[in-house]
């Protein structure tokens, strides 16, 4: 075990290679620039607009290619710099935003270990206390996490998770797989030879073995769990988007940017469109260049963010022991910068610190078994040293398995609020986080807020505030009638919750919105109760006036209250902007008549093809 744990590649801005071919000898740094929306010629003609640009600010460029979110590629003279270039075609050439390309890289400690436990999901001071947040959730396959990485290989403690995404990679020799961009985010692996070495192509970068660090990552985020296999992920259910911008010696800041915006599902030039947009992003790779996030690049990395599409930017703080505030990208205020704690609440000898830090989580510290901060984080990984081998799990460190933790709390955070705003995430996981522990070397001005708590960040969820005129349909479920509940009283939830009726009705961890009064288009959901089939009792919902009307004559059913209000579907669909509620009936299996509701259409599909459930189609539309 080394004495220190240092990266085992080095940040560079590299030359790059176009359309194949490697120009490491001749081309220069790159820039991406940004036009003002109205720049009807940088819209229809870019080369000509890059043209000007060059003319007006006097520099050589050459357009390499269109970008995502309206930014062009631009490659400069060989030996030119790229900062001075930067405000020079801002301030003379009529851009909106320029800032250097930049070469990202793993950001990671590797670890050589067997494989080790998961303490680090227990409901300790210094862990996460998932196991008390599955008490709430296990997550939801509405939400997707997109995972920027060295792409993904098939593992089956991912089996039914990976959606198909995307390789984002350009350069042939960095992409290692024979091509540049492909609908293949499989890992080829990011082996480095002295051969390549040797070649140039793959300069301030050493001789290493393959990482199979996409799928690490992956793993700590949503490996199935509960099954018996390898490791527990922390979301059971979220998706997986596997979107590859790393290769041989890291990954440029232009793909990696591109492949942020296609996660988001905006649009990408040259690239097929996203239909499954991620809601979180996880970027477990950094630069330890020097340069903090400029204000142009956060501004690029804010326009992604969005209150119905991207919620978080999860990012890892970097492995330097350095000062936080000059890694990139995890500087940028648009991220959730995440720092490495051990096992005991203490800050990581590896990971980096300061101001820019936002929470802190487990990431794996080496040193001696037995040694009070002695841990590894158990990832998925493979046995090939180039290509892949036989799948395993292994013992790893760095904070780029600390940020994972935290974009899985992130999304179990939205399967019980899937309308929280990315301000309203990223308040509630930071507020919430735990306190380091009192002898921990970690504070406040260290390593951010606290210890990402998976189970109060669930919480604190729940509770966001809603928008005026909405409110929260929770779900219940009593095992001893094998019944769902829901309701929108704020009195009667808090009952529930406070262990009304003996504790029967607990949280699912599911939920949706409803509105509190009526408006413009709403119609009212009549709640009915009945104790036909004593000692089992049961609930029903509608928002059709005719079937509540037609309830209502029925001596058998009680007719309560108005519970909440929803839009009604026509034809079984429902209006843009609108969210649809799925119902479906147990045909009296448990002893009684009993209805679910759900937004969540894999559920709805789980429970009508697999446990003989009725199929009733869109009962409600929501917000």
């Amino acid at each position: 075990m080394p004495a220190s744990l240092p990266l085992s590649r080095v940040a560079r801005v590299a030359a790059l290679a176009f359309l194949g071919v490697s120009l490491a000898s001749q081309a220069g740094p790159r820039l991406i620039v940004q036009f003002a929306d109205s720049d009807v010629e940088a819209a229809f003609a870019p080369a000509a607009r890059t043209a000007r640009l060059a003319r007006d600010a006097g520099i050589e460029t050459r357009l390499v290619r269109r970008m995502a979110v309206g930014a062009h590629l631009v490659e400069l003279p060989a030996g030119s710099d790229a900062r001075t270039a930067a405000r020079a075609v801002v301030l003379q050439g009529g851009a909106k935003l320029a800032v250097p390309d930049r070469r990202l890289h793993i950001a990671r400690v590797p670890i050589d270990s067997n494989l080790q436990s998961q303490p680090y999901l227990r409901n300790e001071p210094w862990s996460v206390s998932a196991f008390a947040a599955w008490d709430i959730t296990t997550g939801s396959p509405s939400v997707v996490v997109a995972v920027l990485d060295s792409g993904v290989l098939a593992h089956p403690d991912l089996a039914g998770r990976l959606l198909p995404g995307y390789d984002f990679v350009s350069d042939v020799p960095t992409a290692n797989d024979g091509n540049g961009r492909d609908a293949d985010p499989t890992d080829p692996g990011d082996w480095i030879s002295q051969s390549d070495l040797a070649s140039g192509a793959f300069d301030g970068c050493e001789a290493d073995d393959s990482s199979w660090h996409g799928t690490s990552v992956a793993g700590v985020i949503g490996a199935n769990t509960n099954n018996g296999l390898a490791v527990a992920g922390m979301d059971w259910s979220a998706r997986l988007l596997p979107v590859r911008v790393l290769g041989k010696c890291g990954g440029d800041f232009s793909d990696i940017l591109d492949g942020m915006a296609w996660a988001a599902g905006m649009p990408v030039p040259g690239v097929p469109s996203n239909p499954l947009p991620a809601q979180i992003i996880n970027l477990s790779l950094g630069s330890e260049d020097g340069e903090p996030c400029s204000a142009a690049e956060d501004a690029l990395l804010a326009q992604l963010l969005s209150p119905t599409g991207l919620r978080a930017i999860v990012a890892a703080a970097g492995n330097a022991n350095a000062d936080a505030d000059v890694h990139f990208p995890s500087s940028c205020p648009s991220t959730i910068s995440v720092a490495a704690t051990t096992n005991n609440g203490n800050r990581t000898v590896y990971s980096n610190y300061g101001s820019s830090v936002d929470v802190a989580a487990p990431g794996g510290q080496g040193g001696v078994p037995g040694s009070p901060d002695f841990g590894l984080i158990a990832v998925l990984s493979n046995t090939g040293q180039t290509t892949a081998g036989s799948y395993f799990v292994r013992g790893i460190a760095g904070t780029s398995f600390a940020a994972p933790i935290v974009s899985g709390v992130a999304s179990l955070m939205l399967s019980v609020a899937p309308n929280l705003s990315p301000a309203q995430l990223r308040a509630s996981l930071i507020d919430s986080a735990k306190p380091f522990p009192p002898e921990s070397t970690c504070t406040t001005s260290v390593c951010g807020r606290g210890i990402v708590d998976a189970s109060a960040a669930v919480i604190a969820a729940q509770a966001a505030p809603l928008p005026a005129g909405q409110v929260r349909v929770v779900e219940y479920f009593n095992a001893g009638f094998g019944h769902y509940f829901m309701s929108a009283d704020a009195d009667e939830v808090a009952g529930l919750d406070a262990g009304a009726f003996g504790g029967a009705f607990v949280r699912t961890g599911r939920q949706f919105l409803g509105w509190s009064t009526p408006s413009t288009g709403t119609a009212p959901v009549c709640r009915f109760f009945t104790v036909t089939f004593a000692p089992k009792s049961s609930h029903f919902y509608t928002g059709d006036p005719v079937e509540c009307a037609g309830v209502k004559e029925n001596p058998d059913w009680q007719y309560e209250k108005i519970a909440f209000h929803v839009r009604v579907p026509a034809a079984g669909a429902c209006a843009a902007g609108t969210t649809p509620v799925y119902r479906m009936f147990n045909n009296g299996q448990t002893g009684a008549p009993n209805h679910r509701f759900t937004t969540d259409a894999a559920l709805y599909q789980q429970f009508t093809t697999t446990q003989n459930w009725s199929a009733e189609g869109v009962a409600f539309c929501a917000p």
